[in-house]
């Protein structure tokens, strides 16, 4: 992985609503991911249109498809408008922040 990607990692499992999810990469045709919320997965695709996508659109599309799955476990109906929204919100933030390293303090 180029250091520039290293901010786009991309788990492979997570924990959501007390339930472990898989994130798998596969070569899709026409779409850059897919939450299939039944099997508790989320999809990104390696190459769109046969064309490969780039580290920060499999990050955003992680970022996206984690907005239904989200929504899904909280009972909520699946809202398109809502989750690129937020997708792109959420993008921003961890996109922009900042760190600030903190001395330890001494214990005794």
């Amino acid at each position: 992985m180029a250091k520039s990607d290293d901010k786009y990692q991309i788990p492979v499992s997570f924990m959501l609503g007390g339930n472990r999810w898989r994130v798998i990469h596969k070569e899709m045709r026409d779409y850059y991911g897919e939450c299939d919320c039944d099997r508790r997965r989320i999809y990104i695709s390696t190459r769109v249109e046969g064309m490969p996508t780039s580290r920060k659109d499999q990050y955003m599309t992680y970022i996206h498809e984690l907005g239904h799955a989200i929504l899904h476990v909280m009972g909520y109906p699946d809202d398109e408008r809502m989750v690129m929204a937020v997708e792109q919100l959420v993008f921003q933030v961890l996109e922009t922040q900042r760190f600030k390293t903190v001395p330890q303090q001494k214990t005794k």
